[in-house]
């Protein structure tokens, strides 16, 4: 059972006797977050994970990789994304998005949360 299942409800029985988790996530009901790194030139992974960390609030235990931005996505991770509705990360197409480069794999996961969405720029 997650921490705020505890705090605010605590925990519930199915017929089964299971302890599940009512949590449905933060409500996320503040303003869409926009964050532009199309002045940035962003040519390898831990340099996204750098410029993201401060807009986005990554913790300092942030894993730096899709996983743990996956489940950052999903909530409960960064306070700073829990407070807005939705997050769109607009990235210029160069360096690791560039035609070619690695880019997909993170718009793919960015853009199958249903609560954010990556978009490179063209240059």
């Amino acid at each position: 059972m997650c921490k705020h299942c505890f705090e605010k409800v605590g925990p519930r029985r199915l017929q089964t006797g299971i302890l599940v988790c009512v949590n449905t996530r933060n409500p996320r009901d503040g303003e869409p977050l926009v964050v532009d790194l199309t002045r940035l030139q962003i040519k390898t992974w831990p340099e996204l994970w750098d410029a993201l960390a401060v807009p986005c609030g990554l913790p300092e235990w942030f894993g730096r990789n899709l996983d743990a931005w996956w489940d950052t996505l999903r909530g409960e991770v960064s306070g700073v994304l829990d407070r807005h509705s939705s997050l769109t990360v607009l990235v210029r197409g160069v360096g690791l998005f560039a035609p070619g480069a690695d880019r997909q794999r993170f718009v793919n996961t960015t853009n199958d949360s249903a609560f954010a969405r990556a978009e490179v720029v063209s240059t």
